[in-house]
């Protein structure tokens, strides 16, 4: 006869809170996705966009182990495919693109009383741009990458957001269209397979 045991009692010591790993492989591309604070639009204002695609720049300068192959700026994440050529890239790309960005607007909302503070507070009262936990990062391999970029640029067009990929300001689907347009951070073409008028 089976008698059932009485599960032990539970003990989070035993069970560490998960941490996201960011488990890369050597010689792939990485999309990362950063979404906000409980997924608010908080990238509603153009100007938001625009200061985040110059942080965006700037940080490429200073990482020249991170390039940069395709990105999108939404209302509520961004996306971005990189390609890191050293294994522990990714970690400080991230920490100097997204803190330094949201002390800047976190500090521009407090000076101006903003109307969304109070949902960007958590329990203890620290207030957040971000959504915690990491965001999404994962391999890009072989043709994979074809489709993540065409997947990003067509996104504002899935959203409602435009009509036609090169309409979005805020993407490299425009420097894709024309290499020329500045309108945005340099793009690794040599990274990317020979698609280009696919991927727009």
């Amino acid at each position: 006869m089976y008698l059932p045991v009485a599960p032990e009692p539970f003990d989070p010591k035993r069970y560490p809170k998960k941490q996201l790993k960011r488990l890369g492989v050597e010689g792939t591309a990485r999309f990362l996705t950063c979404s906000c604070f409980h997924k608010l639009p908080l990238f509603n204002n153009d100007k938001i966009k625009d200061r985040f695609v110059q942080h965006l720049g700037k940080v490429l300068l200073r990482q020249p182990h991170v390039r940069l192959i395709s990105w999108v700026v939404m209302p509520d994440h961004v996306h971005l495919i990189v390609f890191p050529e050293l294994p522990d890239a990714i970690p400080s790309f991230l920490k100097r693109l997204k803190h330094p960005f949201s002390r800047q607007v976190l500090n521009r909302w407090q000076k101006l009383n903003a109307s969304v503070l109070p949902r960007l507070r958590d329990k203890s009262g620290e207030h957040h741009f971000w959504q915690s936990g990491g965001g999404y990062d994962r391999n890009v391999i072989g043709d994979e990458l074809i489709e993540k970029i065409c997947y990003m640029h067509k996104n504002p067009i899935e959203r409602g957001l435009a009509k036609t990929t090169v309409e979005w300001k805020w993407s490299s689907a425009r420097t894709y269209f024309n290499p020329d347009d500045l309108a945005g951070p340099p793009i690794a073409f040599d990274l990317v397979p020979d698609h280009r008028g696919d991927l727009i």
